[in-house]
């Protein structure tokens, strides 16, 4: 039994002797011991960022190998490592773009087809030697839509405006007439738009007819810049009609040319029933080619407001020119009809512009207002017309049976020249109101207007209902009516902090819109506050 056991022993010891000494099949003279350069990290993604690019991040283990990467058009045949090193059409495959570096490349490949897809093969070279293998991975570039994030037009989600083509496409539908809106850049349309190349079609208008946008326009403090419309129709502008849920905000129309041979026009909307707020319009033209004795409606920023509608710390600083009647640095015209109860308003806007009409109506603000209420305006350039001319309101009428009762209040005429150049002396025209108009043995109410530096000028006589204007030979003066004027005004220049504490300035002082008496101005036409 002994025996037995001890041959047993014997043989298994025998047996892991023959293992241990069998040759490794891995050693002799085919085993592989060359010192291939090796990648330590690949990232090869379509562009988030970018249309039409791909970012690039490769990392060789051997910071001093070369990285060699080609793109080459999708299902293309395969190069070889010397093909993708050379980065030269193989095999008729032509190279689309290529990079190269050493020990790690981190870029991002531009230029290629949008929504398209490509292969990308990268191999690493050292000590004439390459990888074991190159690396191949496919891409799919995104588009432009894809890369910006155009949103979906919902309050959370407006859709996102970067170019002219994305302003072309704003309220041009259904849904678009209901959608939000915001403008993420300045934008100038000279490039397309211009008296040599294309007029501008109004937005609301690219159907072919006229639809109102109820929707919610952001301009987020951009510009846009040389706005073009030469137009024969009516309700024209940036928009040509605002609803009364649509609003437009945020946004500043630097030298448009606006101009139509129909009625309601303004450069940023024709015809407003909804809210334009903090809106500003610098330089250019708004020109009306209505004929003399016609309907103009013709504003620096809205052609007409009729039934509803607001205009909220907006400012104009352009040239309004017509031959029609109704013409104004912030709006032609407002009115309401007989049984409405809703009032139109203007308020804490400012005209810096210059205006002239031969026609009847032309004010600094409105020129003819029914059913409105304009408070905390102010102007500060020219106004000219025929008859029924005014520094803030050309004519203002109580409309017959209306319950709403027309209002100008706490607002001032500065450095302004009426000129009324009508040869009908029966008809008024004054320095802050050229006529107004009882009905039902109601007034339109008046107060708190005042004027400095600024004349009447012409044939016609000013008007003797109008006898709340007062003349300040400084513009500030210490009455308690004249508070929330002052609180305007100086809301134009400084914040409500300094509003408080800081000496008036004269008539002289506002105009100069400098620094006065160590007090800082700020920005002009820029509110930090309301009143």
């Amino acid at each position: 039994m002994f025996k037995k056991i001890l041959f047993t022993c014997s043989m298994v010891l025998f047996l892991l002797f023959i293992v241990a000494c069998k040759p490794n099949e891995t050693d002799g003279p085919d085993k592989d011991t060359k010192d291939y350069p090796r990648f330590s990290d690949i990232s090869i993604l379509e562009s988030v960022k970018e249309e039409g690019a791909i970012d690039v991040f490769v990392k060789a283990l051997d910071t001093d190998a070369s990285v060699h990467l080609i793109v080459v058009e999708k299902d293309a045949k395969a190069p070889t490592h010397e093909e993708i090193k050379k980065h030269e059409a193989y095999s008729g495959v032509n190279i689309v773009s290529y990079l190269e570096g050493t020990g790690t490349l981190y870029k991002t490949i531009q230029g290629l087809e949008q929504a398209k897809v490509y292969d990308i093969y990268v191999t690493l070279f050292k000590n004439n030697l390459y990888a074991k293998e190159f690396y191949k991975t496919t891409c799919l570039t995104k588009t432009l839509d894809e890369v910006l994030d155009k949103g979906s037009g919902t309050n959370e989600d407006p859709f996102k405006i970067f170019s002219i083509e994305d302003l072309e496409k704003v309220a041009s539908d259904a849904e678009g007439l209901n959608a939000y809106y915001s403008l993420q850049n300045d934008l100038d349309l000279s490039t397309k738009y211009g008296k040599d190349l294309l007029s501008f079609v109004p937005l609301s208008w690219q159907t072919g007819s006229l639809k109102a946008f109820n929707g919610y326009f952001n301009g987020n403090g951009h510009t846009i810049k040389n706005l073009y419309i030469s137009e024969t129709k009516e309700s024209i502008g940036l928009f040509g009609q605002i609803g009364e849920e649509g609003t437009v905000a945020n946004l500043i129309l630097e030298n448009p040319y606006v101009a139509t041979t129909g009625q309601r026009l303004g450069a940023v909307v024709g015809y407003n029933k909804g809210s334009v707020v903090n809106v500003s319009v610098l330089g250019g033209k708004v020109e009306s080619l209505v004929p003399a004795g016609g309907q103009a409606k013709v504003g620096g920023i809205v052609g007409d407001m009729y039934e509803s509608g607001s205009i909220l710390r907006c400012v104009s600083k352009t040239t309004v020119v017509a031959e029609g009647n109704n013409v104004g640095g912030i709006s032609g015209s407002a009115d309401a009809s007989t049984g409405k109860t809703q009032t139109l308003e203007i308020k804490n806007c400012y005209s810096l512009s210059d205006i002239k009409t031969n026609g009847k109506y032309a004010g600094g603000i409105v020129g003819y207002g029914r059913c409105i209420q304009i408070e905390n305006c102010y102007t500060l350039g020219t106004v000219e017309g025929g008859e029924g001319v005014g520094g803030i309101v050309g004519f203002l009428q109580q409309r017959s049976g209306s319950s709403i009762v027309p209002t100008t209040k706490n607002c001032f005429v500065l450095g302004t020249t009426i000129t009324a150049n009508g040869t009908n002396q029966s008809n008024n025209s004054g320095i802050v109101i050229g006529n107004r108009s009882t009905s039902n043995n109601t007034n339109p109410i008046v107060e708190n207007l005042y004027y400095a530096d600024s004349a009447l000028v012409g044939n016609q006589k000013k008007p003797q209902s109008i006898g709340e204007e007062v003349e300040a030979s400084a513009f500030i003066v210490q009455y308690t009516s004249l508070h929330s004027i002052r609180t305007f005004v100086f809301s134009q220049f400084l914040s409500a902090k300094e509003v408080a504490s800081t000496s008036s300035p004269t008539a002289e002082q506002i105009v100069a819109q400098k620094d006065y008496d160590g007090v800082n101005l700020k920005a002009f036409g820029h509110s930090d506050t309301t009143t």
